[in-house]
């Protein structure tokens, strides 16, 4: 596995962090609780819309910006000067599945897996150094990932290219893509936060805050609110940034972080709803800014891997969370508190959580023995999971460990999943690293 690539020094963000702004107080919901607000001329997404598949795993390399992507406060156009397209381009969204003479994957990228039991799992890449995926309004998957520093982003199917998002760099922590096919990224670029937005071929960024993404959700509106992992002083505590009013807006929710071990979630309304947990004071957390300012409540006692978060049709949260090595609960928040039940023994890791529109809920769960990932089933209404093991992993040189999973869902419950792992040699000594995509077959 290639080493992380050491991204060149943060030159041109070291003007835009919050260092420059001062901090509004607000109400204390907790402690050192406070809102910072950063002017930007970016606002929400850009007016125009990407429709369709708009494709993408040959590597293709977009020209870019002769300015270095990032400018001195506003946002900067990353794209191409020729409107994306590569020899000649295609007519389903710009992209090319062209390969490229640089040692790029070529001719529809790596090729499609046996179709087995109804589903089919292609390798993407390799030893990429971060990657993050998402899934569009048909519940295609997309990645973004960072190869040699580089942020490349594009579909995972058959023919797909990956077309690198013009001059962004960093690790890409955060990925969405919105009702009108606008593709939102989040990168950690040498310790700072950088959004970055596609709504057709070319890409704009803005600098949001000093310190690390930890998660991406998107509102009903296509605005972005990014769950980040801020240095305050002498800890790490998470926060808060949306660009729903226009402009960049911070909250410090005076929690203090644990490695990113977090997640965050949007409802139709536009709330956010944060889960995580934290060894300090052992248990599972939730809070959310429903109610108009920021609330928290411990929902379990218990010392688990961090929570996976989604919001049902009726408003209610739902997290799943591992503890005891292979155990999962569910909780779900009721009119009478936290309701918490057992997903089943032998479960492993909560991975991702969706909701559907019917309020049945869908999990992707990472065993320790093959087949390794399984999806877990709740019909709404019922409070027994199914789960059914999907997927093995071939751990080549040793065994497997998961770095990031999602999992979509079609227009008629179809499951798709994108999922980046480990592959660990003797001891922990990590070897390599494969990116795939499970799809049903054709």
């Amino acid at each position: 596995m290639k080493l992380p690539h050491v991204l060149p020094p943060a030159v041109v963000l070291t003007s835009l962090l919050l260092g420059a702004c001062d901090p509004i107080q607000i109400d204390i919901i907790f402690e050192n609780h406070n809102t910072y607000v950063q002017d930007t001329q970016d606002g929400g997404p850009p007016p125009d819309k990407v429709g369709g598949d708009a494709g993408l795993p040959p590597i293709m390399t977009d020209a870019g910006t002769s300015d270095g992507g990032l400018s001195d406060g506003g946002l900067s156009d990353a794209g191409t000067s020729d409107g994306g397209l590569s020899d000649g381009g295609t007519s389903d969204g710009g992209l090319s599945d062209a390969g490229t003479s640089d040692g790029g994957l070529s001719d529809g990228g790596l090729p499609d897996a046996s179709c087995v039991e109804g589903r089919r799992s292609r390798e993407v890449a390799v030893d990429v150094e971060s990657a993050a995926f998402a899934f569009d309004s048909q519940g295609l998957g997309y990645l973004a990932m960072t190869d040699e520093g580089k942020v490349f982003v594009g579909g995972m199917g058959q023919g797909h290219a990956l077309i690198q998002a013009g001059e962004l760099q960093g690790y890409v922590r955060g990925f969405a893509i919105d009702a009108d096919g606008g593709r939102h990224l989040v990168v950690d670029y040498s310790g700072s936060t950088v959004y970055a937005y596609s709504g057709s071929v070319s890409w704009q960024s803005t600098a949001i805050a000093r310190g690390v993404p930890v998660a991406l959700a998107l509102d009903p509106s296509g605005f972005a609110h990014v769950l980040l992992d801020m240095e305050t002083g002498s800890e790490r505590r998470l926060a808060h940034a949306t660009n729903r009013s226009g402009q960049w807006v911070i909250t410090d929710l005076g929690i203090q972080s644990r490695s990113g071990g977090a997640d965050l979630a949007v409802d139709a309304w536009g709330h956010a709803h944060i889960a995580w947990h934290t060894n300090a004071e052992s248990g599972i957390y939730y809070a959310t800014n429903a109610s108009g300012t920021w609330m928290q409540e411990r929902v379990a006692d218990i010392s688990g891997n961090e929570p996976v978060l989604a919001i049902d049709s009726s408003m209610r949260p739902h997290l799943l969370y591992s503890y005891g090595g292979s155990y999962v609960q569910h909780a779900v928040k009721e009119d009478g508190g936290w309701r918490i039940e057992e997903v089943g023994p032998s479960a492993g890791i909560a991975l991702d959580l969706v909701a559907d529109s019917r309020g049945n809920l869908h999990a992707v769960l990472d065993r320790f023995e093959n087949p390794k990932l399984v999806r877990a089933f709740l019909p709404a209404g019922r409070q027994s999971w199914s789960y059914t093991p999907i997927i093995a992993l071939d751990g080549k040189e040793g065994v497997t460990h998961p770095w990031e999973y999602a999992l979509g869902l079609g227009p008629l419950g179809e499951v798709r999943i994108g999922y980046w792992y480990a592959l660990v040699g003797n001891g922990t000594e990590v070897v390599g690293s494969s990116v795939r995509y499970a799809e049903p077959c054709p």
